[in-house]
């Protein structure tokens, strides 16, 4: 059976294979003109998939999936699903009430791959009805209109298409909370210029869906932390000496040419001793 991660890069493919390919030339053309140099930790900004596929407006992404598009295709790179061990996770458990400090530095320096998925445990029994996703991407994001840093999750509801939420933390504020603060005004303004079509600015959803939003990031956040937490280790799921390393941009005479993954591989986030290495066979 696939991974999940591999449906939802199947359905991309097969909704925008012009506006990948077009990403993907775009993003090893980064500070030659007419395109802007942006941060190494990025690796292509939202602003350019907004416009994939100038060519043919019909190729174009719609503005629900710029978020799926931008995910997916950062992580087709290293097609990495890690997942996290419990006794890793709740090293970043929260106290009940308590805001969630961003440690930018290490989100921006440290995720192990350019955007890993991470499914979730099973769900406890006792949280019936409280919202609880499959898994995420994790990848982070310079706003070309602001410079700001962000670390974008791409929430998997259901194992859809369509159940594919993308919610951006903004990682130049100090807290979760301060993050979701900034993200309500934003919203606000973008509405009151008319920049956000069909909606008011006195529509009460929109506070709630905001609201909503930072406490879907909150559930995950220990996962996240996990990832980038320099006492853990990310290690082969069935070879465990094995190790991840983020595909990288390979020089082609006068072009740059990014490598995609043919095929998805499984990775665990422990706290455990180092394994011994092992040799893969080539």
């Amino acid at each position: 059976m696939a991974a999940a991660p591999d449906r939802h890069l199947d359905e991309c493919r097969s909704r925008y294979a012009p506006a990948l390919s077009w990403m993907r030339d775009v993003a090893g053309r980064r500070g030659m003109a007419p395109w802007p140099d942006w941060p190494d930790w990025c690796w292509l900004p939202m602003a350019a998939v907004a416009g994939a596929g100038p060519r043919r407006p019909q190729d174009s992404p719609r503005p629900d999936d710029i978020g799926r598009l931008a995910a997916l295709a950062t992580w087709w790179l290293d097609r990495a699903v890690i997942e996290i061990d419990e006794d890793l996770a709740v090293r970043h458990l929260p106290a009940v009430g308590q805001d969630i400090r961003i440690d930018r530095e290490r989100l921006l320096a440290g995720l192990p791959a350019w955007c890993p998925y991470v499914p979730l445990p099973e769900r406890p029994e006792t949280t019936t009805g409280v919202y609880w996703p499959r898994g995420f991407f994790a990848h982070t994001e310079w706003d070309a209109a602001t410079g700001g840093a962000e670390l974008r999750l791409l929430m998997d509801t259901d194992g859809t298409w369509e159940g594919l939420h993308a919610v951006p933390v903004h990682l130049d504020q100090p807290t979760v909370r301060w993050s979701f603060q900034a993200a309500a005004r934003v919203m606000t303004a973008n509405v009151a210029a008319g920049l956000v079509e069909g909606a008011r600015a006195d529509d009460p959803r929109l506070a709630a869906s905001v609201e909503m939003a930072g406490l879907v990031v909150a559930q995950v956040w220990p996962l996240v932390s996990a990832l980038v937490d320099p006492a853990g280790r990310v290690i082969g799921r069935d070879r465990p000496g094995e190790v991840l390393e983020r595909a990288r941009a390979q020089p082609r005479g006068t072009r740059i040419v990014w490598p995609q993954r043919s095929r998805t591989s499984f990775w665990r986030a422990t706290a455990g001793p180092a394994p011994r290495p092992v040799l893969r066979s080539v």
